[in-house]
């Protein structure tokens, strides 16, 4: 029914507002950068993040891999 398919579309919309979200803001993603483990962030937020530690490198918020800011990659196209 029609009620079932606006359901599911509202479903499919909060889904991917989720994929458009940085975990360290929880904000919407902003310069979106990929680490090389794959994962999504704000450029600001995962070189803050990588900062943070005095060693220069950090575990990814999300798969706890070694991170360091030479290996984030920032998706223009994103």
């Amino acid at each position: 029914s029609d009620s079932d398919r606006a359901d599911e579309s509202d479903q499919d919309d909060g889904e991917n507002e989720k994929k458009n979200q940085c975990v360290l803001c929880m904000g919407r993603l902003k310069r979106t950068s990929a680490t090389e483990c794959g994962h999504l962030f704000c450029w600001e937020c995962i070189i803050g993040w990588c900062q943070a530690n005095p060693t220069g490198s950090a575990e990814c918020p999300l798969c706890r891999q070694i991170i360091v800011p030479q290996g984030v990659l920032f998706l223009h196209w994103h």
